[in-house]
């Protein structure tokens, strides 16, 4: 028997070991596995954030300020537009041809930016997206815009209903239309259209006694809406109309009366 170390023993057996090579069995199933893992990561669909971006109806800072304020009862005059793959899709008047048009995200011109609202996300690829707006724009021409029944804030809505987000879209941006819509229904479109005019002058006098109040609370123009700016732009008005010396320490209300009968015969007149 050799008297080796059984150290030196232990090495000398691993050194006439013969390295281990996996049999062709375990390969495949290697590659079986591998394969599998790529393929699954292969379909794994994208989900992608969809967000809707809500702006006051034109460049009126007044209008952004009632706004402001219809917001808080759940309601106001808005444009809105739906993004999705990093472009922002709307719907507007035009004569000819299709009324959708797209833009950079939050930088529609035509109106002022309020307030961004997440949609949730979706799964559907760059195509597939593409493909639906495709077929939105061959149903939204231009010359087919409503202000109550066919606007952006339909057309959103819409668009995010295709997109299978349509529990997620706030109601508080398309009621006003909605509710304009089924007031002309019902009152008749005839009778509504008498009192159009009157109605956007009424909403014009209100603005313009707004944009009074905070000048005269501020004294410069365009001055950022605070409460009671309504009742002094109103009580400008009536003293517009007031002749003579003012008398007694109760001067402010009637003037503010004076400035309602004002606007009212300037609403009738129009």
């Amino acid at each position: 028997r050799t008297l080796r170390p059984k150290a030196m023993e232990k090495t000398s057996n691993m050194a006439n070991q013969q390295p281990v090579v996996p049999t062709r069995s375990l390969m495949a199933d290697g590659l079986r596995r591998l394969k599998r893992t790529f393929t699954m990561q292969t379909n794994r669909k994208r989900s992608v954030p969809v967000t809707l971006h809500v702006y006051s109806v034109g460049q009126s800072t007044s209008m952004d300020t009632v706004n402001g304020l219809l917001r808080l009862f759940g309601t106001g005059a808005y444009h809105a537009a739906v993004e999705v793959y990093g472009a922002e899709w709307s719907y507007g008047y035009t004569p000819e041809g299709s009324g959708v048009f797209e833009c950079r995200p939050g930088a529609c011109e035509m109106h002022i930016y309020r307030e961004k609202v997440n949609l949730g996300k979706i799964t559907h690829s760059r195509e597939e997206v593409l493909r639906i707006l495709e077929e939105m724009q061959g149903q939204y021409p231009g010359a087919d815009y409503d202000l109550l029944r066919k606007n952006c804030c339909t057309f959103s809505e819409d668009f995010a209903k295709r997109l299978g987000l349509e529990e997620a879209f706030p109601s508080w941006v398309s009621n006003l239309a909605s509710t304009g819509a089924k007031a002309v229904d019902i009152v008749g479109e005839e009778r509504m259209a008498q009192l159009g005019d009157k109605a956007f002058a009424a909403a014009d006098k209100v603005v313009e006694a707004i944009e009074l109040g905070g000048q005269e609370r501020t004294g410069t123009p365009n001055a950022g809406y605070k409460f009671g700016d309504l009742t002094r732009g109103l009580i400008v008005v009536g003293r517009q109309r007031t002749r003579g010396p003012r008398r007694g320490p109760g001067f402010c209300l009637c003037d503010c009366f004076r400035g309602i009968r004002r606007s009212v015969k300037q609403i009738i007149r129009s």
